[in-house]
């Protein structure tokens, strides 16, 4: 497998990612929003044999402080270490770039939340505005 990015040009294919996912990605205006977005902002993807399976793309709201704009592995290719591994890439991309903080957020209510509580092993807390982040000890800075 092969990590592209951060320049990538193949929304069609981030879109069909997108779709193999429609309990996540079920309102179309969205989802073609976010494989747009795949092309404007910086976003790696896991391609393997030609084809991408995964992807994210972020988003730099402040000179330290970055955003984990979209993400998501082919239905397919779910739970195989390649959001890991995507994600783990995503954050060295971010600390190159001068970042300090890398954020994740998720609907509060939504039905696969649970899945998420995991996440690399981050700590997880409610936040304001209904939506899940990482506690602030849990920035991409080392100990």
């Amino acid at each position: 497998m092969d990590i592209l990015g951060p320049s990538l040009q193949r929304s069609a294919e981030v879109e069909a990612v997108l779709r193999t996912l429609p309990a996540w990605f079920g309102i179309e205006d969205a989802l073609r929003m976010y494989a747009a977005d795949s092309a404007t902002r910086p976003t790696f993807a896991a391609q393997l044999g030609g084809e991408i399976i995964g992807f994210v793309t972020l988003t730099r709201h402040f000179p330290q402080a970055w955003e984990v704009h979209c993400m998501a592995v082919a239905a397919a290719r779910r739970h195989q270490g390649i959001g890991s591994r995507l994600l783990r890439h995503a954050e060295q991309y971010v600390r190159t770039e001068g970042g300090r903080f890398l954020q994740v957020k998720a609907e509060v209510n939504h039905p696969l939340r649970a899945s998420l509580a995991p996440w690399r092993g981050h700590r997880w807390r409610t936040g304001r505005a209904g939506c899940i982040r990482h506690a602030p000890s849990s920035s991409i800075e080392g100990p």
